[in-house]
């Protein structure tokens, strides 16, 4: 009926039309081979996507799906974001919209005529992400795997998903995908709709803000639609980082203008049910402060008064999560609470856990100035406690030295540690709450310090080798040293000519020695020896943006000169301690055993084999 109406016959009744009846008249106007039908039945019919969901869509993604598509034939959003937590399904759900803006497409009869392209156009649908690798590796896998167990989909293509021999692209119509890292290779085409996955693992700023940019202006020259608004939709998809990232920059500026649809949820937010519908959550939770210009984020505890200063800057946590918090709270607040951190912060921001651990009498002085020239002046001279090396505790278990090395100008750090115990630890996995029982090390940093070169002169790496030939002289069993730093690499030699296990050790390379020791602090897992130094570098060092460098400021709150040689070196010892824990664990069985006893020469010649002492 309503096709044999004109407009202006049409245009009075519409205030009294129904859904239904409106649907119909949109698909009449819209020039359909098929009407498509509601995001629900894509999503639950295994005709389509139900599939690959099979049951396990989230209430939340569902909620928020049909937010963004209301009805087949109005979707008034044209750049969705989905940000927050980790693991709550985001590339998923993004990629089921792009696939249901790809079915209606396939629904009308002339998709380049009803927008008024030249009918060879074809229509993209790109997919974007630092590398070409994860662009194919993460969302076109994604895609796949909906293609092949849709038969909506399945029945356009190829074997294997692949392109049929008869078509120049993918699908009928001239609708093809492409997979890229930059903007450049979609150079005049027709995007129609553009995925932007994880886009906060940016390695140049620059190439996310282009490609954002350069999109959406192809969007909008090609699809734009009457009034104002974009026929195809862009979807920037990524966990939480910092808050001033290229693409929290760009949500921003965006997220207040008509069209713009941002999800930023918490893991507890999308997964708070089990598969059989029983919640996961307590309902028991704990204040937190997520942090400002100029303030760190923080637990709140009873009777602060954050809560009413700073509402907006607070949250409530399900207690399930408690320990992640106490933990790391930044990590948690980006991974779990979805919520973007500052730029920079401290690595060690409760203080009370570090003062705690470094409780171990310092055998050296902090800092000891060596003569490059003399001889006599050799590191064994300056050790407080004269006979401890004779008679160590815990002389059976190995030592782990850990040697950042500084030349002129600068402090050699360098400290040992082991492992000295072993206890069992109840936790609970981040996702199913089940308990894990784990038996885990403690482990004791037993000395540390740093080696100041004489005005003018160098450090004497020669006497740090001299000091170690020593210690072994002394039977102070060493499992291994590890070196980072200037003229490293000849020193790993000289100590490997020594038959001492030796190797390549980065502190600034990578992050994680850096975030086992603040664990093993934080855990009450590890016991360090005194040293005000030490305690000022943990206090000052900062986190990058990123999150994947830990370095010291170029000035301390104090003024002084920013530094982290002996922090270096003891979070190097500690870290190889800890990771080389499932040897040390054998020589705990034979505790009563001198290392230089029968079994426990076995069992140091099975794990040390060049420590021939």
């Amino acid at each position: 009926m309503i096709d044999d109406l004109s407009l202006e016959d049409i245009e009075p009744y519409l205030n009294q039309m129904d859904v239904f009846q409106l649907e119909e008249l949109f698909a009449s106007l819209a020039d359909l081979e098929e009407q498509p039908v509601h995001i629900n039945e894509f999503l639950d019919s295994d005709k389509f996507l139900g599939k690959y969901f099979d049951g396990g869509l989230y209430p939340y993604w569902r909620k928020v799906l049909g937010e963004i598509y209301p009805s087949p034939f109005y979707d008034p959003y044209w750049l969705i974001s989905f940000r927050g937590s980790i693991g709550q399904g985001k590339t998923s759900i993004a990629t089921a919209g792009v696939l249901y803006d790809l079915y209606k497409l396939l629904c009308m009869k002339n998709p380049q005529k009803s927008f008024g392209l030249v009918p060879s156009t074809k229509i993209l649908f790109a997919i974007f992400n630092v590398t070409l690798s994860l662009a194919t590796d993460v969302v076109w896998d994604k895609i796949t795997n909906m293609f092949a167990v849709s038969p909506f989909f399945s029945k356009f293509l190829g074997p294997l998903n692949t392109k049929r021999k008869d078509r120049d692209t993918l699908f009928p119509k001239h609708i093809d995908f492409f997979m890229g890292s930059r903007i450049g290779h979609t150079l005049g085409k027709a995007v129609y709709t553009g995925i932007m996955d994880e886009s906060n693992f940016e390695v140049i700023h620059g190439q996310v803000y282009e490609t954002f940019n350069s999109l959406l202006r192809r969007l909008e020259s090609r699809f734009m639609k009457v009034g104002g608004g974009v026929a195809g939709k862009l979807w920037v998809v990524s966990s939480e980082t910092d808050k001033f990232s290229t693409v929290n920059k760009i949500i921003e500026s965006y997220k207040n203008k008509s069209g713009v649809y941002i999800s930023g949820a918490a893991l507890w937010d999308v997964k708070n049910t089990r598969p059989d519908g029983s919640p996961i959550y307590s309902g028991k939770k704990f204040w937190v402060f997520i942090g400002s210009d100029t303030r760190q984020p923080t637990l709140i505890e009873a009777g602060d008064p954050t809560r009413v200063k700073e509402p907006e800057h607070c949250i409530e946590v399900p207690v399930e999560h408690l320990d992640s918090f106490e933990a790391d709270i930044n990590a948690s607040l980006r991974d779990l609470a979805g919520k973007p951190t500052v730029s920079s912060y401290k690595l060690f921001r409760l203080r009370d856990r570090l003062a705690k651990a470094m409780t171990i009498v310092p055998l050296f002085p902090e800092t000891i100035q060596l003569d490059f020239d003399d001889d006599f002046d050799q590191i064994s001279n300056y050790i407080t406690l004269k006979n401890y090396f004779k008679e160590p505790l815990n002389r059976h278990l190995p030592r782990y030295i850990h040697i950042d090395i500084g030349l002129i100008g600068d402090r050699l750090g360098i400290a040992g540690s082991y492992v000295s115990s072993y206890s069992d630890r109840i936790s609970r996995d981040i996702t199913t709450f089940q308990e894990i029982k784990e038996n885990i090390p403690n482990l004791v940093n037993e000395w540390s310090f740093a080696l100041e070169p004489k005005a003018g002169k160098q450090i004497p790496l020669y006497k740090v080798r001299v000091f170690i030939q020593w210690l072994q002289k002394n039977n102070y069993l060493i499992a291994k040293v590890t070196c980072d730093g200037f003229q490293s690499s000849d020193m790993i030699q000289l100590l490997q000519k020594m038959r001492i296990e030796a190797e390549l050790l980065s502190m600034d390379r990578t992050n994680t020695p850096y975030l086992v020791f603040r664990n093993l602090v934080y855990e009450g897992r590890a016991l360090i020896a005194k040293s005000f130094i030490l305690k000022r570098e943990c206090e000052e060092l900062e986190v990058s943006p990123d999150g994947q460098k830990i370095d010291h400021p170029e000035k301390n709150a104090d003024g002084t000169r920013g530094s982290k040689d002996i922090s270096d070196a003891v979070g190097g010892s500690l870290y190889n301690a800890d990771l080389n824990s499932h040897k040390t664990k054998i020589m705990h069985l034979v505790q009563g055993n001198d290392h230089r006893s029968p079994v426990g020469s076995e069992l140091r010649g099975m794990f040390w084999p060049g420590d021939k002492n």
